[in-house]
Formats: C-alpha cells, structure tokens, sequence
C-alpha cells in the first residue's frame, strides 16, 4: 500500500507492508519527505500568487513531486489502485484547490482525496492507536495548519473509532499558522484567543464521554497522546532536556513523560533560544516552537491534571493503513510478533519458552515484564548462536533502527529488552557500549534493571541447558519446572533482599546437552553486577524423581 499525506508542512510519502502474518507491524518499506509547505504557499507573498491560492509555480512543483514518487511505486512494483494520496488543512482552505487536483491528475494521472477534518482527526488518532496495544486518553495532532483534538479509549468496545471521530474538535492554529499570526499580534493576545478555543474544544469533548468526565472528576488525570510534527518536535526539545543524557534512544514514538515535565514549556522555550543544535528539531522546527509552546501552555492550562504524555510515532499514514486491517488483528497486541530477529520460529516452541520463564518471575515485580515481554526474550535467546558480540548487537538493535518505530515499543519497553538481551549473552561489551548499558539502566531505574539482568540471566539457563532450539518442547516441558519468590530473608545472615529460586532438573538419566551443574550455578552470582542495588539471588538446584538438592549458591 502507498500513503502520501499532503499536509500544510510539507509531502509525506511512504510505502508500506500490511499482509500476513506481520500486517499489525505496518512495516514500512520506504519513506521520503518533501519539504513543500501548502501553508506558506498560501499565504507568504509571491509574484503570481493572491492570498489563499496557489501560485503556478507551486501547482507545477507539487505535480511534479507526486510524479516521481509514482515512479518510485513503479520501481517497487506497485500497482495503481493502491496508491492513495490524502490532503488536509491547506488544501481544504484554498481557494484554487480545484485547479491544483487538475494539475496533479493531468501531471502525473493521480487523484487526491480531500480530508474533512473530522477524517483527519479519526485517522489522526486511529494512527496513533495503531501505535499501541490498548489507549485510553486525550489525543492531539498538531500539524502546521491546525490542531486536532479528540478522546479514544480503546476499551470502549467496537465503534470506539466512530465515537473518536464524531467527538473530534479541529482548531485552526497549527504551528504554521501560528508562527505567521506571531509576527502580527502579540504573544499574549494570540496565547488569550488560542487557549479560549482550546477550552471551547476540550469542554465538548469532556461532555460527550462520561468516562473521561469521571476520570477528570476523581483526580486520577488524563493521559495524552501526541502526534503531528509540532508535537514531536516539542517531545525532542524534552528528550534534549531528559536528566538522563545523552539520552540512549534516538526517536519520539514511544517516549512518556509525567505530567510535570511535560508542563515545562518555559524551560524548553528556554532552550531552543540556545545556539546549539538539537536532535530531531529542524530549522524550520526551531522557528516554529515558540507556537508550539504557546499550544502546550494552553493545554496545561486548560486540562486540570496531566497524569502522562505519551509521544506516538503514528499518525494519518498510519491510521489509514490501519483501518484497512480486519478487526481481529487491528485489536491485537503488536508487541506479540517478531520484532526482532525476523526469523521463522516454532510458535509453540516459543511459547513454552515464555511460560517458562513466566514461572521465573517472582509475582513482585515490575509490570513491564508481561507475557509478551517474555515472548520477545524467547525469541532472540537461541538466535546467531555462532556469533561473538551478541550482548552489543542487542543493546544497540533494540534501542535504534527499526525497532525502536514499532508498534507497541515504548521506549521503557526498548530499553529493558536490550538490557535483558545483553545480560543473557553474558554483558561482554567495549567501552563505549557500557556507557550506554549505563544509560539504560539510569533510565528504566534500579529494581528494573536488576529485574533484567535476572530475567536475562533465566534466558542465559535455558539456553546452556539447552543449547538446540529443536529439542526444547519435550525436554523442557516434561523435565524441567521452576518456582520464584522474592523474599527478605536471604543470604547467611539471612537479612538480605531478592529471589528465592528453585529450580527442578532433569534426573541424571536424562541426557541434557547443557548438565553442567557448576556453570548453571555460577551464572547467577552475576545477578545485580554493576548496580547500586543490595538484592541476591538464592538459588537451588533439585534433581526430579529425587529429593537430593545439587548444590545451594547464595548470591
């Protein structure tokens, strides 16, 4: 499938992979930007343009622009029935639109489809929710020619799409927009009109769902997901701000803030003022942020508790890809597929894995380790078995590329795996990868990475127990259980914090590749190297069929 979205900050084109089995991942394949603003077009001066029309050099330019992507399409053997191109705020107020849909369609043979704002707002929102496993909260899209704004809470059941889109408000001050009006009125006239809108919009929402009024009613706050280049710009300038730096994952889908940092716009006006450039904010970004801060000052202002922020990599490309997905698989969670290795592997075989180390986990500990989490170490622990520098490939695959703009990453959930992946081969790492393993664990914080060097370490068990892949359902299954505690009561003193682990083996008939009883041991006195964090492992091993406990370590 083929999107382009032709927004009023620039021509967005992309190519994407929705068939089976990987569709909920929306894989894109190739992705470009044009840099055309339709916004400025319309209302800068130019020599053969009046106000809110195109000028023949811009009609010409954008045609062309379309055309060659065509051709791209060509070259990826695309066929033209699944091309779609969508418009949204500047080619909705121009005043010449039509005579622009003409030169495209007599340039290049292509049909653009004009958005109303309420489409704009549902794939707006469904591309953010493309994004996650479930939503519930306030979603925004601050594009260049205006503000999206409307309510999706997954758990709503079927029609929570359609109820999205009816209750969406559309306010015209988008960054661009904004940014112009700058120049002319004040900054506190402008922010006075913005935020009158905002609240105008917000109320309507809050009327139309019971289920947010009560969440605003019991102080509990609402959860916000961002989309659209203003927005994400504004989630860069507080990833350039983050305490933890350099901060270790490179992109803004995925990263949450609290409701207090998010409210820092002063600080983060402050900083684009530097000279010093800033990852993720273009030029035309940084002329255009103190019009974004005036929109997060109307939000804070407006929405009386803030719980998080949650920036989202998906937008209307995505939600309109994501609507053409059947409903079994759109309400699926994306993070159950291979992320990772992109290798075929026995589903059963890693679900058994993965339950496995389910009956690891003590039942306290942190709730980012789900099942699907597990999953997803299961997956990469067999994996380039031949290979030496597994630990760094990991940290660095799951913390940057591909990875990290997946639907259903977090980047607390990018930065676990990495840490859990490098730990269960065996955390050798250079010296600069170690920086930025310190990093992650600043990061996802103490317990949490403790937490991952365990589970990692649980991956780094199985697999030198059983180093084939093919051999895991029958002797696992039949052979091998486990039970996890964690308790106050440990080490020779018995004062010390951790997991009580007890593991049940294979008998001393059974022939395991990986009996190395010492070496199984050893392993886990690794647990906690490195971290600020008193917590031990006491682990036993018990031979099945028998009572005789192998050995004892206390960690």
């Amino acid at each position: 499938e083929i999107i382009l979205t032709y927004s009023s900050n620039g021509i967005r084109f992309s190519i994407s992979d929705i068939s089976s089995p990987q569709g909920r991942l929306i894989s894109c394949l190739y992705r470009e930007r044009s840099s055309i603003s339709l916004y400025d077009a319309l209302h800068l001066p130019s020599p053969d343009a009046e106000l809110l029309h195109f000028s023949n050099q811009t009609m010409v330019l954008v045609a062309e622009t379309l055309l060659k992507f065509k051709k791209i399409c060509e070259g990826y053997g695309v066929s033209h029935d699944c091309i779609q191109i969508f418009a949204t705020e500047a080619m909705r107020i121009a005043k010449n639109r039509d005579q622009m849909l003409q030169t495209i369609s007599r340039t290049s043979g292509l049909t653009v489809s004009i958005l109303t704002a309420e489409e704009e707002s549902l794939y707006g929102a469904v591309g953010a929710r493309s994004c996650f496993d479930k939503m519930d909260g306030l979603f925004m899209d601050l594009g260049g020619g205006s503000l999206q704004l409307t309510y999706v809470n997954t758990t709503l059941g079927p029609g929570y799409e359609t109820a999205a889109a009816k209750a969406a408000q559309s306010i015209p001050y988008g960054a661009a927009r904004l940014t112009l009006a700058l120049e002319e009125q004040t900054t506190a006239a402008l922010q006075k009109e913005l935020q009158e809108k905002f609240k105008e919009a917000y109320e309507r929402i809050v009327e139309t769902f019971d289920v947010l009024k009560s969440k605003i009613a019991d102080g509990d706050g609402v959860s916000l997901y961002l989309s659209g280049g203003g927005l994400r710009g504004y989630g860069s300038m507080l990833m350039h701000m983050d305490p933890i730096q350099p901060y270790p994952i490179p992109v803004v889908g995925g990263y949450i803030v609290s409701g207090v940092r998010f409210s820092q716009w002063r600080e983060m006006l402050e900083a684009n003022n530097q000279a010093v450039k800033i990852f993720g904010l273009s030029k035309r970004r940084r002329k255009q942020f103190p019009a974004i801060a005036l929109v997060v000052r109307s939000i804070i202002e407006t929405i009386p508790k803030i719980k998080s922020a949650i920036f989202c990599s998906g937008g209307t490309r995505e939600g309109v890809l994501f609507m053409k997905l059947p409903c079994s698989i759109r309400n699926s969670d994306p993070s159950v597929h291979n992320l990772i290795t992109g290798q075929d592997q026995d589903p059963s075989t890693i679900s058994i894995v993965s339950r496995l180390l389910e009956t690891i986990m003590p039942s306290q500990c942190p709730s980012l380790f789900t099942l699907s989490f597990l999953k997803q170490v299961a997956r990469c622990t067999w994996v380039s078995q031949g290979h030496l520098h597994n630990a760094s490939y990991f940290l660095h695959t799951c913390t940057s590329g591909d990875f990290v703009s997946l639907p259903g990453i977090t980047h607390e959930f990018s930065a676990a795996l990495a840490l859990t992946l490098s730990t269960r081969w065996g955390s050798r790492l250079r010296p600069t990868d170690v920086q930025i393993q310190r990093n992650l664990e600043e990061f996802v914080g103490l317990e949490t990475a403790w937490m991952c060097q365990y589970v990692g370490t649980a991956a780094r068990f199985l697999a030198e127990l059983c180093p084939v892949f093919s051999i895991i359902p029958h002797v696992l299954v039949e052979s091998l259980s486990c039970e996890a505690t964690f308790s106050k009561s440990l080490g020779k003193k018995r004062k010390k914090s951790g997991i009580q682990l007890r593991v049940t083996m294979p008998g001393k008939d059974c022939d395991l590749p990986g009996r190395d009883f010492g070496q199984l041991q050893g392993m886990w006195k690794k647990v906690g190297k490195g971290l600020s964090l008193d917590w031990k492992v006491e682990m036993e091993m018990v031979l099945s069929g028998s009572d005789e406990v192998i050995n004892e370590t206390i960690n």
